[in-house]
C-alpha cells in the first residue's frame, strides 16, 4: 500500500496550489472525528506550554517581524537565493505574512 501512497502523493504534488489544497482540506475531513479531538487537544496543550514558557521567561519572546526576517533570512542562505530578487522576478510585492509563507523557486 506505501508504494500506492507514494505513487499518489507524488501526482498530488502535480497539481496546482489551489488543488493541492482543496484536497488536504478533504483529506483531513475525512480523518476519524475522534482522532482530530486528540489532535486538537494536543495542540491546545502545546500553546498551553509555550505561553507558559513565555509568561515564566523560560524562552525570549521575538517579535513578529524579527521573527519573520529571521526566517526569510535562513531560507535565503539555505537556498542561495535572495528572496527580494524572487519577488521582483515574480511580479508581486507580497505582504509580510505571504513572504513568510510563500515557497521560493
Amino acid at each position: 500500500m506505501a508504494t500506492t501512497v507514494e505513487k499518489l502523493a507524488e501526482q498530488a504534488m502535480t497539481l496546482p496550489t489551489e488543488s493541492r489544497a482543496r484536497l488536504a482540506d478533504l483529506l483531513v475531513e475525512s480523518l476519524d472525528t475522534q482522532e482530530l479531538e486528540h489532535i486538537d487537544r494536543l495542540w491546545v496543550a502545546e500553546a498551553k506550554r509555550r505561553r507558559d514558557d513565555v509568561r515564566k521567561r523560560r524562552v525570549k519572546a521575538i517579535p513578529g517581524d524579527e521573527a519573520l526576517q529571521k526566517v526569510r533570512d535562513a531560507i535565503r542562505r539555505s537556498n542561495g537565493i535572495s528572496t527580494r530578487k524572487h519577488w521582483r522576478s515574480t511580479g508581486r510585492q507580497p505582504s509580510t505574512t505571504q513572504s513568510a509563507i510563500q515557497p521560493l523557486p
